[in-house]
C-alpha cells in the first residue's frame, strides 16, 4: 500500500473513531450525525491512490447514480451531479439499506463535451460508519503505435520514405478524428491524447521523401480498450515501382560509358508521368540502373518515362508502358543525341505565289517519328521550330493545301541533323 492510499485509509479510520465516539452519546447526537450524510472518497481502480477529479484533464462534472440491489432500478432523486472539485463528495440523501452506486467523471474527450472519463460501480450499504471508498477505472485508452515494412531491406525509412501519416477515425461515436505525422524512423510512438474505448479505423500512409507521394499504406479496424493499447501496423506497397537504365547513341553509333569522349554526361534527368502526376529526379549518370522510388503506380496505369542529359550533345529518350502487378523493369533506354532545326518555306515561282493557300502540310520521315503529318504551317509565316531531332537524315515533303483540301505546289528534299542547332535551307516552291 503506497502513501497516497494510506492517506485515504487514514481518513476512513478517523471517521470510524468519530462515529464510535458519537455512538457513546445519546440518540439525538446519533441522529444528528446520520443527517450529516455520507462521504464518498474516490480512488483509482487498483485502490492505490486517490483520484482527484479536478486533476483529471478535461473532467468537469461528477455524476452519481444510485440503484436498487438489482442494479437497474433507479433510486428516487438520482442521478445527482456535482462539480469537479476534488477526490470526494458528500451525499445527504442516501436512504438506508443496500444499493448499487455508480460514479462517473465526465468531461471533454475529443469533440465530445460530456464524455465518460472514469467510472466505478459497486455495492454499498447505508448508513455507513465511515467514508465509502469507490474505485474508478478509466474509460479511455492511450495508444502506442509502431509500424514495419515487413521484410523490406534496407528499411524504406533509410532513403525512400520521409513521413508517416496517421489517421484514427472513430466508428461508433463522434468523438473526433485524430490526425498526426511522424518521422518514418520514429517508430514506436506514443499517440498524443486520449482515445475513447470503441472501434477505430486505423490508417497509415508512408510518403516519399522527394515527392510526398504515398508509397506504402495500412488500414485496419481495431477496438481500443481502457488503458494502454499497443498496435503494430504492417505497411504494404501502394502499387509497383519502376526500374530504369540507359545507354547513349550518336546517330547509328551506340555508346554506354557516361564519360566517353562522345558522351561526357554527369547527370541524367528522369521524368515519370502518369495521369495528372509528373515526378522528376536528377541522378548521377553512373548510377544506373535505378529504382525510381519517388512514387508507386497501380496495375494497368499508363506510365511514360522520359530521360534527358546534357554532355557533348543533348541526349533524350523514353518509353511508355502499362504497369503490371508489382514492380516493372523498363529495361535499358537509349538516349539519342538530338538537335534542333527550323523548317521554312519560300514561295518563289509565280504559279505557286498566285495560289490561294489555306496552309502548308509537312510530312517528315527519318530517325525521329513525327507521324504522317508534322503540322500545318500557316500561309503568312510558313515556318516551324523542330526540337528533339535525332541525328541523321530526314526526308521532308512540303505541299500547299488549297481550298476544298486540294493540293497545290509541292516540294521535297533531304535535310541533315548533325549537331545541337541545325540551320536548314528553306524549301522553295
Amino acid at each position: 500500500m503506497n502513501a497516497s492510499y494510506r492517506s485515504v485509509a487514514a481518513v476512513g479510520l478517523a471517521w470510524g473513531l468519530v462515529s464510535a465516539a458519537a455512538g457513546c452519546g445519546d440518540d439525538d447526537d446519533a441522529a444528528a450525525d446520520a443527517s450529516s450524510g455520507v462521504e464518498l472518497v474516490f480512488v483509482d481502480q487498483f485502490g492505490s491512490s486517490a483520484l482527484n477529479c479536478s486533476q483529471v484533464g478535461g473532467a468537469s462534472t461528477i455524476v452519481i447514480d444510485l440503484f436498487a440491489p438489482d442494479g437497474t432500478t433507479a433510486r428516487l432523486g438520482y442521478p445527482q451531479t456535482f462539480g469537479c472539485t476534488g477526490d470526494r463528495v458528500r451525499l445527504f440523501s442516501l436512504p438506508e439499506g443496500n444499493h448499487i452506486i455508480e460514479v462517473t467523471f465526465q468531461g471533454q474527450l475529443g469533440l465530445e463535451a460530456n464524455a465518460p472519463l472514469y467510472r466505478g460501480r459497486q455495492a454499498i450499504s447505508a448508513p455507513s460508519i465511515g467514508p465509502i471508498i469507490v474505485r474508478l477505472g478509466s474509460l479511455f485508452g492511450t495508444l502506442t503505435l509502431a509500424w514495419t515494412f515487413g521484410d523490406a531491406s534496407p528499411s524504406p525509412c533509410t532513403d525512400e520514405v520521409g513521413a508517416i501519416d496517421v489517421t484514427l477515425v472513430p466508428l461508433t461515436r463522434p468523438v473526433g478524428t485524430y490526425e498526426g505525422v511522424f518521422d518514418c524512423d520514429a517508430t514506436p510512438v506514443e499517440v498524443p491524447g486520449r482515445l475513447a474505448a470503441l472501434a477505430y479505423l486505423i490508417s497509415l500512409q508512408a510518403r516519399s521523401r522527394t515527392t510526398n507521394a504515398i508509397l506504402y499504406e495500412h488500414a485496419a479496424t481495431r477496438i481500443f480498450v481502457p488503458g494502454n493499447n499497443d498496435y503494430l501496423a504492417l505497411l504494404e506497397p501502394s502499387g509497383g515501382r519502376i526500374t530504369l537504365d540507359w545507354r547513349f547513341a550518336v546517330g547509328a553509333e551506340e555508346l554506354i560509358a557516361c564519360d566517353g569522349p562522345a558522351v561526357d554526361v554527369d547527370e541524367v534527368s528522369v521524368v515519370v508521368e502518369s495521369t495528372s502526376r509528373v515526378d522528376r529526379i536528377d541522378v548521377p549518370c553512373t548510377s544506373g540502373p535505378i529504382l525510381f522510388n519517388a512514387r508507386r503506380y497501380p496495375p494497368e496505369a499508363e506510365v511514360t518515362a522520359t530521360l534527358a542529359a546534357e554532355g557533348v550533345h543533348r541526349f533524350e529518350g523514353g518509353r511508355t508502358f502499362v504497369m503490371p502487378e508489382g514492380d516493372f523493369d523498363a529495361g535499358q533506354l537509349v538516349l539519342h543525341a538530338v538537335g534542333t532545326a527550323t523548317l521554312a518555306v519560300d514561295v518563289t515561282t509565280p504559279a505557286c505565289a498566285q495560289a490561294v493557300v489555306d496552309g502548308y502540310d509537312v510530312s517528315i520521315a527519318g530517325p525521329t517519328d513525327f507521324g504522317d503529318q508534322l503540322e500545318s504551317l500557316v500561309p503568312d509565316h510558313p515556318t516551324a521550330a523542330l526540337a528533339g531531332l535525332r541525328y541523321g537524315a530526314y526526308e521532308i515533303e512540303v505541299a500547299q493545301r488549297l481550298a476544298d483540301d486540294e493540293t497545290g505546289c509541292r516540294v521535297s528534299g533531304i535535310r541533315q541533323v548533325q549537331e545541337r542547332a541545325n540551320h536548314w535551307a528553306p524549301f522553295e516552291l
